[in-house]
């Protein structure tokens, strides 16, 4: 009878030893899907991650830009005031240090003044 059955492709072992006929390729056809769901996730986290990062990054150069651009400003006005022509004329006296100095103007003040250069 055993040969019977093992012509109609029974046999005597028990099938949960054995797998299925093609199980394997399923197995294995689920193993890699499941690890290129795991690869896929960890590549999306790893993206978003540097998406955050690049987001931080472009408010902080936005931020810098408004922070440069005022300090242009300023620094135009300043070169602005310098260049102006001076409202009193006046003649150099005598200095009192690196930074300060007494000037006698035409309309016979003297002042001590803050040197620019």
């Amino acid at each position: 009878m055993t040969s019977a059955l093992k012509a109609i492709g029974i046999t005597d072992t028990p099938s949960a030893k054995r797998p299925p006929p093609g199980g394997e390729n399923k197995l294995l056809q689920l193993n890699t899907e499941l690890s290129a769901d795991v690869d896929d996730y960890i590549r999306y986290k790893k993206l978003e991650k540097q998406m955050e990062h690049l987001d931080v990054m472009e408010e902080y150069i936005k931020l810098e830009t408004r922070n440069l651009e005022k300090e242009l400003l300023h620094a135009q006005e300043e070169v602005k005031r310098i260049q102006s022509v001076p409202l009193v004329i006046g003649q150099f006296l005598e200095p009192i240090d690196q930074e300060h100095a007494i000037v006698g103007s035409t309309t016979g003040k003297t002042s001590q003044l803050c040197l620019r250069s």
